[in-house]
């Protein structure tokens, strides 16, 4: 589509309007102060990478999510193992532990009958003092 003129309302309304040259530059400041953006040195800007600084830096980033990938993994794995490990060794604890007192019953820690216990009393001897007397 080839590009035509503005029709002549628009022309009026535009700042610079197609046939009219632009005399002055449009300037936010208004006129009678002085515009000091240019007396101040501005700082260059950094210069480019190059493509090796760019593959180098991409590669050490991709490198840094890698690991970091493994490590959650691991930790993740080892969480794992440790909780479905835990009810397995309970289990062989307790077998191993039924299985000796079923071999070994003298081994059972039962409380000891009283009623067996021999008691000893002194029939002729003088009541205890006490070491306040």
């Amino acid at each position: 589509m080839p590009l035509t003129p503005p029709p002549a309302a628009m022309r009026a309304l535009s700042p610079n309007p197609m046939g009219r040259p632009r005399t002055r530059s449009p300037s936010p400041i208004p006129e009678g102060l002085m515009d000091y953006s240019g007396m101040v040195p501005q700082p260059e800007p950094p210069p480019e990478k190059g493509l090796g600084e760019l593959f180098v830096e991409s590669l050490l980033d991709v490198v840094a999510c890698t690991g970091r990938s493994c490590v959650a993994c691991s930790r993740g794995t080892a969480t794992v193992v440790s909780h479905a490990a835990y009810p397995v060794k309970e289990a062989v604890i307790t077998t191993i532990d039924s299985s000796q007192q079923c071999l070994h019953p003298h081994l059972k820690k039962k409380a000891v009958n009283h009623t067996q216990v021999p008691t000893f009393k002194a029939s002729n001897s003088p009541a205890p003092r006490s070491r306040h007397d």
